[in-house]
């Protein structure tokens, strides 16, 4: 059910819609920047650069950030994740094929303008290797994590990042 998940007793739906969904957009359409860890949206710069996510792995798998996310959203991230995907995402048919591969579809973005990232996620590659699943997975859900956190533990998006995404 839409809009019955809360984060510290606020709603995530209304909290993507007055908040999040704004700052993804900045984020998605962002085309340069710098990439070094816990510097502003990094993991979108990396990508879009095509550079490595090694850094993201390993916080990722932080037990102490595990902890505060769990802390923090409990079962309410499966509700943010839908809605960045539902406002976000789009499933294609496959229209590059390469042997060894079969049909079907690829997650992308709805209608964006940052050419180097469409590029990444619509190339031979991209549809083939799934890389649309990576960029949401690496990128847009950790990003709606931090600016949720930021909001409700009211800190700016560093300290809510190296809260939540400590290096270990």
């Amino acid at each position: 059910m839409k809009g019955a998940s809360t984060v510290s007793g606020h709603k995530i739906s209304v909290l993507f819609e007055n908040h999040i969904k704004a700052k993804l957009t900045e984020v998605i359409r962002l085309k340069d920047g710098r990439s070094s860890c816990y510097e502003p949206h990094w993991r979108h710069v990396r990508w879009i650069k095509r550079q490595p996510l090694n850094e993201h792995l390993e916080m990722r798998n932080s037990e102490k950030g595990i902890e505060e996310r769990s802390k923090l959203f409990g079962k309410g991230w499966k509700e943010l994740y839908a809605l960045v995907l539902e406002e976000f995402g789009v499933f294609k048919p496959k229209t590059i094929i390469r042997i060894g591969y079969c049909h079907g579809h690829y997650l992308s973005m709805k209608e964006d303008k940052n050419e180097p990232l469409m590029v990444t996620l619509e190339d031979e590659m991209g549809q083939n290797m799934n890389e649309g699943v990576r960029y949401f997975k690496d990128v847009l859900f950790v990003e709606s994590e931090i600016f949720v956190a930021s909001l409700v533990w009211n800190l700016t998006l560093l300290e809510a990042e190296r809260r939540l995404y400590p290096i270990n």
